[in-house]
């Protein structure tokens, strides 16, 4: 019978890493960096900068990293979230890794623009496609496409000797894809054995007053509509549903946004997997070409691509003489650089910074809060969780019916046991069969 051995995930949210034994074959779905201690604490930021077994950074997993004999079939990445994907540049280059075709475009991506947190060997990597069966040694991988914050991300049901494991990575279902869960849960994968269940917002703290991401384009328009000067927004480049809601919102209420060349290129490139993304022609998005970005576009793309999106460029001064009709969406030092700007031919008014990510983030940087005291801006949240709720949760639960509901993702392990059927909390590092 197949052996699961969660690695890291059981009492951490991030850095997952899960291993499936079947006879002497074995796969791993993750590999990620982790974002604290097992229970939640702070790690030395020393130890992330060089992971090790020694240190804990790296899962203690043997036949896995470049200085063992490769002991792996394959590795499977459900998404391209550092916390899930962050250690691979430390496994063996033997072992293949498979992964979505948005995945790997944005860790492309991320080695052009972030090529310190990137250093990943890309070429060795291998593309699935979603809902078609993969057959790797005795196991038969098959990626479900889901909705998360996370572009083009998977869950993965892995069958062998008979045995249905569900592995959800993250995923929500109040996105804009949330036909996905919708359809899993209508139409369930009968005879589950196993289900690992993420559960990240059980304990609370990502509530941010929004239901979904409609809800977050509404709260964009209603402020967009009625600002009397330029609003700046801090959202994540990666995070696309957001950049959807984003432009949807500035589109709605007759602003330009405006975007770096990171998040811009970022957009255009997906936009060859999924056409409905931005850009379109006429769809007054601008450029902002901040220095360091331009510089490696030229050097690992191109000049060409600098020239292609000339058109889109916007200066300094044309920003601060349309202030009123611009929402900026840029790193914060280089919105404090426009604002300075703004304030030598008029004061601010009524200015708002909108913190469209995670509220943990603002408090471990203080550039935001630095920001709207220099200009007296107002800090206004609108964000919605890239996890499930609990109604969510529920449901994906009772439509699999799994034997066995294993905890994996979460800070709040102990909770499945009064909220889920037949849970079995499993510990880090500590193999059990299906």
């Amino acid at each position: 019978m197949p052996t699961i051995t969660i690695h890291r995930g059981t009492r951490t949210i991030g850095g997952s890493s899960v291993e499936i034994l079947s006879g002497q074959h074995r796969i791993l779905i993750d590999l990620g960096s982790p974002l604290m201690q097992s229970g939640g604490g702070e790690i030395d930021p020393e130890r992330l900068e060089n992971p090790s077994v020694a240190n804990k950074i790296l899962p203690d997993i043997q036949g896995l990293y470049k200085d063992d004999i490769p002991g792996f079939d394959a590795v499977f990445i459900s998404h391209s979230h550092m916390d899930h994907c962050g250690l691979l540049n430390h496994i063996h280059r033997d072992i293949p890794v498979y992964l979505s075709a948005g995945s790997l475009e944005l860790m492309r991506i991320g080695q052009v623009f972030y090529p310190r947190s990137s250093r990943v060997y890309l070429d060795t990597f291998r593309v699935f496609e979603h809902w078609q069966p993969m057959k790797v040694g005795p196991f038969c991988v098959t990626s479900y496409l889901m909705d998360h914050s996370g572009y083009d991300a998977s869950a993965f049901l892995v069958e062998s000797e008979n045995k249905k494991i569900f592995y959800t990575g993250d995923f929500r279902g109040h996105g804009r894809k949330e036909r996905l869960l919708k359809r899993l849960i209508e139409h369930p994968i009968q005879g589950m054995n196993c289900l690992l269940m993420e559960g990240t917002t059980l304990g609370g703290q990502h509530q941010a007053g929004f239901a979904n991401e409609t809800e977050v384009e509404k709260g964009f328009c209603h402020i967009f509509k009625a600002q009397e000067d330029a609003s700046f927004v801090a959202a994540a480049g990666s995070n696309v549903d957001r950049l959807v809601s984003l432009y949807k919102a500035c589109r709605s209420a007759g602003k330009t946004l405006v975007l770096d060349l990171y998040t811009f290129y970022l957009l255009d490139r997906l936009k060859e997997i999924t056409p409905g993304l931005p850009p379109f022609k006429g769809d007054h998005i601008r450029i902002f070409y901040i220095k360091g970005h331009a510089q490696r576009i030229a050097d690992h793309l191109g000049q060409d691509v600098l020239y292609r999106y000339r058109s889109r460029k916007i200066e300094l001064d044309e920003i601060a003489t349309g202030r009123c009709d611009m929402v900026i969406k840029l790193p914060v030092h280089a919105m404090t650089r426009i604002a300075r700007r703004m304030i030598e031919s008029a004061p601010l008014t009524r200015v708002k910074l909108i913190y469209a990510m995670w509220q943990g983030y603002l408090e471990k940087e203080t550039a935001y809060s630095d920001f709207c005291s220099e200009f007296n801006a107002e800090l206004v949240h609108i964000h919605v969780s890239g996890h499930a709720w609990l109604d969510d949760l529920k449901k994906l639960a009772i439509a699999l019916n799994p034997e066995t509901l294993v905890p994996i993702h979460t800070l709040n392990a102990k909770r499945f046991n009064t909220l889920f059927s037949n849970v079995f909390q499993a510990q880090d590092g500590v193999p059990f069969d299906i």
